[in-house]
């Protein structure tokens, strides 16, 4: 890790002298609700979401109905900008030196809002909010747990032409470059190879169970500005490449090695790593850590650098006791009790046993739907002897107590305390509840992220989550932990 790091900094260094030659872009916008205080944005990025790779917004405030973002780089690419209220995100395009006005207005919903861009280049701003305002976009097909998924494809399919089309008339209307053209064309083709491996993503679909030909036209249209071009790569070639890519870990980087060059291979090196480091498993860990050494031959990119060191960071906690500091730095409060005790008590007191950590809080509505949905996992691990500890952050304690009545979750109850300065959060990367950790009976965190408890609802992908559970748990009640180096 030492070498990464300062070879991280190398990098670092470098691209600071190079801060120079970046072009700003400045986009300043006007509001006449004088209630809206804040909006943010935030770069897109070309890695998968995960507990080590959060979304990060930078808020800027509305000040006297005006707000002014100033962001700078090298190139054209996407941003994703978060309107004020329940809004959501418009991606938008730009272009080093763009000075674009903006309006703030309402949709006519409540509490939405949506941008209106003006001046030069703004038709590459308001492109995805007519795309998705567009009756078009709401026609888009979703596979249902049953489907036939030939006909999912072919309806897939003339909706990406329909989209292709509308695009083609959106460039006959508004002023776009060619550039902008090339992108936004890109990325649809891009987005609907991504759509068809949906099926496998979401668990309705098993790889064994597609025809031969249901994959034979995704074919990815290459263009480094469109953000669905990097992930239909990774979509290709790691988490579908092969029909079981965890037992695949060597297979998979040789195929990367050997079939790519420049920032396709940067990137794809970098999305391999963040993949098997957020499965967790131990059984490819020194291929891992190998391919970790081996970064600075194919990277010099640093949000790919610092998004490797934080896989790495995520993975070598697995099978590693927590470390000392966090046993004796981090405390809590039982329900029965206002006594504080540390972590390192509160794991004595549950010697020997497998432990499934659920973080949770009163004011988090999914840790509550999961609560509400969890009785037949209670029953499981109870049957296995597991201990359920419940580790709330809230930080009102009348209102933890009361929730943990409501839910009946008052038994191996415990509240954190000092959660700002959380050793233990740092340490997990808990960054979002609900949040499950499970221990092995040598209180080793087996998995830092383990399976949500629900059991779901129809085909929903939360429908799996009580049988990836049951997997985990078995492994972890089964199977004596292995020691790889």
């Amino acid at each position: 890790m030492k070498k990464i790091i300062i070879y991280i900094s190398l990098v670092l260094l470098l691209n600071s002298i190079a801060v120079f030659s970046q072009q700003a872009v400045k986009l300043h916008g006007i509001c006449t609700d004088t209630s809206l205080v804040e909006m943010s944005y935030r770069e897109s990025s070309p890695f998968r979401w995960s507990e080590f790779n959060p979304d990060q917004f930078i808020q800027i405030p509305i000040k006297n109905t005006e707000a002014d973002i100033l962001y700078k780089t090298f190139v054209s690419k996407e941003l994703l900008i978060q309107p004020p209220g329940y809004s959501q995100s418009q991606r938008i395009y730009v272009t080093p030196g763009d000075s674009v006005l903006f309006k703030i207005v309402p949709t006519g919903k409540k509490q939405q809002f949506s941008l209106q861009f003006f001046g030069k280049n703004a038709a590459h701003y308001n492109y995805s909010f007519f795309m998705r305002e567009n009756a078009l976009t709401k026609e888009k097909p979703r596979f249902k747990k049953g489907d036939d998924i030939t006909i999912y494809k072919s309806k897939l399919s003339a909706w990406v032409r329909r989209k292709v089309d509308t695009l083609a008339c959106y460039a006959k209307t508004y002023p776009i470059s060619d550039q902008f053209l090339r992108y936004a064309k890109a990325d649809i083709l891009n987005e609907y190879i991504v759509d068809l491996y949906s099926p496998l993503e979401r668990k309705l679909v098993l790889m064994k169970d597609i025809p031969s030909s249901y994959l034979s036209d995704a074919i990815i249209e290459k263009n480094s500005e469109s953000h669905y071009y990097k992930i239909a790569l990774a979509y290709k070639n790691i988490y579908y490449y092969i029909s079981d890519p965890l037992l695949s870990f060597d297979i998979i980087k040789q195929h990367i090695k050997q079939s790519f060059t420049g920032d396709d291979l940067a990137y794809l090196w970098g999305a391999m790593i963040g993949y098997y480091a957020s499965k967790q498993q131990l059984e490819y860990r020194s291929g891992l850590l190998q391919a970790i050494k081996e970064t600075p031959q194919y990277i010099q990119n640093s949000e790919y650098l610092g998004y490797i060191l934080r896989s790495e960071e995520y993975y070598t906690v697995i099978n590693q006791p927590f470390p000392e500091d966090v046993l004796t730095k981090t405390f809590v409060r039982s329900f029965d009790s206002d006594k504080k005790i540390s972590l390192k008590e509160l794991l004595s007191l549950y010697e020997d046993k497998v432990l499934y950590l659920d973080f949770w809080a009163s004011w988090c509505s999914p840790c509550r739907y999961d609560i509400e949905l969890s009785h037949p996992a209670k029953q499981y691990l109870s049957e296995k002897n597991v201990a359920w500890i419940y580790i709330s952050k809230d930080d009102d304690v009348k209102a933890w107590l009361k929730a943990s009545k409501q839910d009946s979750v008052t038994s191996n109850q415990y509240l954190l305390l000092d959660q700002k300065n959380s050793s233990l959060l740092k340490y997990l990367k808990i960054n979002y509840i609900p949040r499950y950790v499970i221990l092995n009976a040598q209180h080793k965190v087996l998995e830092s992220t383990a399976p949500r408890p629900n059991s779901g609802y129809g085909d929903t992908p939360s429908s799996v989550h009580f049988d990836q559970l049951k997997n985990s748990i078995n492994k972890a009640t089964s199977v004596a932990t292995i020691t790889y180096y």
